[in-house]
């Protein structure tokens, strides 16, 4: 498995996976299906342009199995946040949720964030358990979107060697 950050050029590969995304957990991101079908090539390139953000896609075997955003939480410059984190259902428990992590981790210390954030749904227990052994914790701060949610945080300390071992280009990645 690896981690491939996506550019603009990458565009049909990232509208492709999103909207499959959307299609196995409609209620899990915050549009839907038919909004993003109609969304013309402009918005998929717009969506992949900014330097301030990374979309993460993991690969398995050859497909796109893992789909990542990581930028900064509501206009932070010391919080990134961990958004549209989503895995294939036949991928999952494989470990592709925690390299799509690793990725946004690593790409957040990079660029010097101290702490990374995130939502998630108080219905989705899986997600909960897998960011609490990435070392997420609640902050207590709740909020109701489209479902109950609540908020998680992580500090990002000093990168240790082995949290990009995912990342393209990286002698350690995995296959």
């Amino acid at each position: 498995m690896r981690i491939v950050p996506l550019t603009e050029a990458d565009w049909q590969r990232a509208r492709a996976l999103r909207l499959h995304a959307l299609k196995q957990a409609a209620d899990t991101f915050g549009s839907t299906l038919a909004e993003e079908q109609a969304q013309p090539e402009a918005f998929w390139r717009a969506r992949l342009a900014p330097t301030d953000r990374v979309t993460l896609i993991a690969e398995r075997d050859g497909k796109d199995v893992g789909l990542a955003v990581c930028a900064p939480f509501e206009g932070s410059d010391t919080t990134a946040g961990l958004f549209s984190m989503w895995t294939a259902p036949a991928a999952r428990r494989l470990g592709v949720g925690a390299a799509l992590i690793e990725g946004a981790i690593a790409w957040a210390r990079r660029r010097g964030y101290r702490d990374m954030a995130l939502d998630v749904a108080d219905r989705n227990g899986a997600a909960i358990a897998l960011y609490s052994r990435m070392g997420f914790i609640p902050t207590g701060v709740g909020q109701s979107h489209m479902a109950p949610l609540r908020r998680l945080s992580l500090p990002l300390m000093p990168a240790n060697a082995g949290i990009s071992r995912h990342l393209r280009g990286d002698p350690g990645s995995r296959k």
